[in-house]
């Protein structure tokens, strides 16, 4: 069993939980009602703010936040963790809106202010670029389809 990433709270029992919760990565489209892809984001790359210890409660919220400001969400997004580490998994209400999302976040510089100077404001790298595709999308990628 490997320690947990954090000291607790509501994500340590989505995060640590693992195998309890599964991983979206190749069970990804399996976690995903039928019909529902289309209409479904998975998210990762998360600013290092949201994903700090002390912060990591929040995720649910401020991925929440974010999606919500492009359409509405059928409930607050399920925190996992993935092949790819911390992954989100958001409903949205119409696969327009999450269609929309993609085309709006995916690929964004998420960092903050304090981030970008301690990159001494270069160009961020793939890891630290926001990714967001529906799940019908990062099934195809996951798959090879």
């Amino acid at each position: 069993r490997r320690p947990p990433l954090h000291g607790g709270g509501a994500v340590c029992r989505w995060v640590c939980a693992g195998e309890a919760f599964g991983r979206l990565g190749r069970a990804l489209m399996a976690a995903v009602p039928a019909g529902a892809a289309d209409r479904a984001v998975v998210a990762r790359n998360f600013p290092q703010a949201w994903i700090a210890p002390a912060d990591l409660d929040s995720l649910p919220q401020k991925v929440q936040s974010l999606l919500q400001r492009i359409g509405p969400l059928e409930g607050p997004p399920t925190i996992s963790k993935g092949p790819a580490g911390l992954e989100a998994l958001a409903y949205f209400r119409s696969k327009e809106a999450a269609q929309h999302a993609m085309q709006t976040l995916h690929d964004t510089d998420l960092r903050t202010a304090a981030e970008k100077k301690a990159a001494n404001f270069q160009a961020p790298k793939d890891s630290e670029r926001f990714w967001l595709r529906t799940a019908a999308d990062a099934g195809r990628i996951l798959h090879g389809a």
